[in-house]
């Protein structure tokens, strides 16, 4: 793929089974091009073979679903330079174990990690406002979740039926504010650790006065 190419169109390798790399020698590396700035809605959904995404920081708007239903995904370098994660980008990328969240997102959409189920710990940058609706719903092999000072809203069944998340820390001195129970059906002795000087404001907060056993302070040490 040249590097003049700056755009990937919505739907160019959907349901390209058989893709196995991109400007690479490496079965299931797709090293995207240089000078690329916008890769389009659900333009890699269904690439089974894709194991590995390298992208240039040249990228600044990556569409719905782009990546969605990559189902042996295992690692992504995102573009410092985006602000948003799509609805449904990562959607059903059940090999996906880790990945670094760039600092100038404000926004996680819907279903943007639903049924990642090999990822173990997500952290949440500073800037990040809002979690939209099942952004990580029946992620089962999370187990911890740090969220920055930023935050704001958290969307209904946002971390729904994450059977194995036992930890959620939240740096904002201020409740985001919830809808409905984003948090059934975690971990048996699940916690949320907030600032020491905000555990009573959390407790007493609307929605999260459902979890006030579970809420502590952030521990110093």
């Amino acid at each position: 793929m040249s590097n003049n190419i700056t755009i990937i169109g919505d739907y160019t390798f959907q349901n390209c089974t058989n893709l196995k790399s991109i400007n690479s020698n490496i079965d299931g590396q797709c090293i995207l091009p240089n000078n690329l700035t916008k890769i389009g809605m659900q333009s890699f959904n269904h690439c089974y073979k894709i194991k590995e995404v390298i992208m240039p920081n040249t990228v600044t708007n990556i569409s719905t679903g782009a990546f969605s239903s990559c189902t042996n995904l295992e690692r992504i370098t995102l573009s410092n330079n985006i602000t948003s994660l799509a609805s449904e980008i990562f959607n059903s990328c059940v090999k996906l174990e880790s990945i670094t969240i760039p600092n100038r997102v404000t926004n996680i959409n819907s279903y943007a990690f639903r049924d990642c189920t090999s990822l173990t710990s997500i952290t949440i940058p500073f800037r990040v406002t809002s979690i939209g609706a099942s952004a990580f719903n029946s992620c089962t092999g999370l187990t911890n979740v740090t969220i920055g000072s930023g935050i704001t809203s958290i969307g209904s069944t946002c971390f729904y039926n994450c059977t194995s998340l036992i930890s959620v820390t939240i740096r904002n001195t201020t409740p985001p504010s919830l809808v409905s129970t984003p948090f059934t059906n975690n971990a048996s002795g699940r916690k949320f650790y907030v600032p020491a000087s905000s555990v009573e404001t959390y407790k007493a907060a609307s929605g999260w006065s459902n979890y006030s056993a579970d809420i502590e302070a952030i521990p110093t040490t």
